[in-house]
């Protein structure tokens, strides 16, 4: 599993909807929210980068891989 971090979330923001954004690039395994940042756990290492490349071009989030 590849866990993405990500900051900069603007309270309140649902695991729900950052489920949605990032199932567009492949299966979530988990999403964890702690006011304004968030883990994203995806099954698919190449997955997780095309969302965090594509999501930190067209987001104000802040995005990076991390094990």
């Amino acid at each position: 599993m590849t866990n993405i971090y990500v900051r900069n979330l603007v309270p309140p923001i649902s695991e729900t909807r950052l489920r949605s954004e990032f199932e567009a690039y492949g299966r979530v395994d988990r999403v964890y929210v702690c006011w304004d940042f968030a883990v994203i756990g995806m099954d698919d290492e190449m997955a997780a980068k095309s969302a965090i490349s594509d999501l930190n071009r067209r987001t104000t989030w802040f995005l990076r891989e991390y094990s």
